[in-house]
């Protein structure tokens, strides 16, 4: 079978077909796009001209599901089929007949789905079973392999977590230091960084080739006075003024706009409890493109915040974000995704923690948890939470550099 970079489709005994595709994105991101309605009738489309008119889906053992899909010259399509086995995020075992179209598919297929977890990276594998070689055969001969590659394409997509950030996705950092010599010494070695100078304004900061942010003096003019060392964190947006109304609309605070320069229009922003971030509008600099499984790039945002009901509806309504609690912790935590995308966490501030403010907290990918801890030990940093494990994902910890940074490391777990 003819395959690509991405998409391999392969004959397997007489009756089989073996397809596997990776996606730069989380396991739990992808089974979440091949779960829900909302998503499947944005990339299961097959070749461009095509749209899914119905989704009907009840993913559990004994449910049933059926698509259908209309093409050029009013052509329709229709599949169903019965769940036998689920298991989240991991595997899924169903049947799939066709009831209207691919005529020479006749009959019933029995499909097994497995997700393999590669760090960021997910291996999808999918076995199709067909009632005869003469079937398997006519579906390879009837250009199928176009429509999955197509239709993998558009979820990758909607997923990657690499390439140019979409607006309401974070894309790019601000750290601010009274040392910030020293803070590029620390985290060069703690997350591998390099840097780059910007004449007159700090550096910035480098992963893998693909710049993530930059490192700049707290007693700098432009810097509030009483400003707490900090990264910060912007997201992606296509208008900054009109951000910038509609944050005060929503009860936050945003400053006047300001351009930088010829490379974009920043508004620096507090959400209503607090939270402060800021929002860029991309003119020349649209902002990281780098993969989030790179060593030393930002890799998830959490929110801290002492009203996380009220936060939660504050970034739904400006950046169109969906919240949804997940169960597995003490405390509870609340997941913002754009579309089938997660872009960042939320967890409430409990008096155990302390009195501290709303705020955004940014975790950085390592290879080594343990390694990068003893390092920043090492170089004067401080544990400030110690490792914990995140069920499906990995470990991480929290960390102050010497200069009075806080930043939380991750370690993501590999199958």
């Amino acid at each position: 079978m003819n395959s690509n970079s991405q998409l391999q489709v392969e004959l397997q005994g007489d009756r089989e077909i073996r397809i596997t595709r990776e996606f730069d994105a989380p396991r739990q991101l992808v089974w979440n796009a091949l779960s829900k309605p909302e998503y499947l009738k944005r990339w299961l489309l097959g070749p461009p001209g095509w749209t899914m008119t119905q989704c009907e889906e009840n993913q559990q053992v004994g449910g049933e599901f059926r698509y259908v899909w209309v093409g050029p010259d009013n052509m329709q399509m229709a599949m169903h089929g019965k769940y036998l086995e689920v298991v989240a995020p991991e595997r899924i075992v169903r049947t799939e007949s066709f009831d209207l179209g691919c005529a020479p598919q006749a009959g019933e297929q029995h499909c097994t789905l497995t997700l393999k977890e590669i760090g960021l990276k997910t291996l999808l594998r999918i076995i199709v079973k067909y009632p005869s070689k003469e079937a398997r055969d006519a579906t390879i001969a009837s250009g199928m392999e176009k429509g999955i590659a197509a239709s993998y394409d558009r979820l990758e997509g909607m997923i990657c977590t690499k390439g140019f950030r979409k607006p309401g996705q974070f894309c790019w950092i601000n750290m601010l230091t009274p040392q910030p010599d020293e803070a590029r010494d620390f985290f060069g070695k703690v997350l591998q960084w390099t840097f780059f100078e910007m004449p007159g304004v700090g550096h910035g900061i480098r992963v893998a080739g693909k710049n993530i942010g930059g490192i700049f003096d707290i007693h700098s003019p432009q810097t509030p006075p009483g400003t707490p060392p900090h990264i910060g964190v912007m997201v992606k947006v296509e208008n900054a003024d009109a951000i910038k109304d509609r944050v005060n609309e929503l009860g936050g605070k945003a400053q006047t706009p300001f351009d930088v320069f010829d490379a974009g229009r920043m508004v620096v922003c507090q959400d209503p409890a607090g939270g402060r971030f800021d929002v860029w509008e991309p003119k020349k600099m649209q902002g990281t493109e780098v993969d989030a499984n790179e060593i030393g790039a930002p890799s998830w945002f959490e929110l801290m915040s002492n009203e996380t009901v009220v936060a939660a509806k504050f970034y739904s309504d400006l950046f169109g974000w969906t919240s949804e609690a997940v169960q597995g912790g003490p405390i509870p935590y609340t997941v913002f995704r754009q579309e089938a995308v997660a872009v960042a966490g939320m967890l409430q501030i409990t008096p155990e923690m302390g009195s501290m403010p709303s705020n955004w907290a940014t975790y950085f990918t390592v290879k080594n948890l343990d390694e990068c801890q003893s390092l920043a030990r090492e170089l004067g940093g401080n544990i400030c939470m110690t490792t914990k494990q995140a069920p499906g994902v990995g470990r991480f910890c929290g960390l102050v550099s010497p200069q009075g940074v806080y930043f939380y490391m991750m370690e993501f777990e590999h199958a």
